[in-house]
């Protein structure tokens, strides 16, 4: 975390609401918070309300939310400002790889229906030499399932699939061939520098 404070015209510094074990090298990062003197709270999903965030940090204050995107759903509901930065439409596969298509692993790709895969489903697997597996993973970042390798094969109905991603037939997809996926990086653009994020 780069040591640069972050101070409100009124000399207040911003404060954190982190939830909890969720980001990796979480005590690191509070560490960090701890030492270059912000103030920080803890909590969860199931414990968050939206409507009780005073509990946390009073209304007029200024706040940042790290965590997952569904409690920053919430989080954006308080009184808070900032409170989290997220925009749910930029964050769809359907919004951003129209920007970044070329640069992506997954840059040969369809979006569609969940209906259209199962009716589209030759075609689709044979667009991608595929023996019947195919990654699926949501138009929307708020995981609405969890992405992956499914089998067309296998589940060949809108039945199996829907039941296997407990979604229905209009949910839009992204699918995309198999890939070997060995390291993954993150990377982080502010107005000073690039900050390059290793996963193994």
């Amino acid at each position: 975390m780069a040591n640069v404070k972050m101070i409100l015209k009124n000399g207040k510094k911003v404060n954190w609401l982190v939830e909890k074990n969720i980001i990796d090298r979480e005590e690191q990062f509070l560490a960090e918070l701890s030492r270059q003197g912000y103030i920080y709270k803890e909590t969860t999903y199931l414990n968050f309300r939206s409507e009780e965030a005073n509990k946390y940090f009073p209304n007029d204050e200024c706040v940042i939310f790290k965590g997952t995107l569904n409690l920053g759903r919430d989080v954006l509901r308080s009184a808070w400002t900032p409170g989290a930065y997220m925009n749910e439409k930029n964050l769809r596969c359907s919004t951003y790889y129209a920007y970044f298509g070329d640069y992506l692993l997954n840059n040969k790709y369809f979006i569609l229906p969940l209906a259209e895969l199962i009716r589209r489903q030759t075609e689709i697997l044979e667009y991608f030499k595929s023996n019947g597996e195919i990654f699926i993973r949501p138009n929307s970042n708020m995981k609405s399932f969890r992405a992956g390798v499914f089998n067309l094969k296998i589940l060949n109905t809108m039945m199996t699939l829907g039941q296997e991603l407990r979604t229905d037939e209009t949910t839009l997809v992204l699918v995309a061939a198999k890939r070997l996926i060995t390291k993954e990086w993150r990377f982080l653009f502010t107005k000073i520098r690039l900050l390059l994020v290793h996963f193994i």
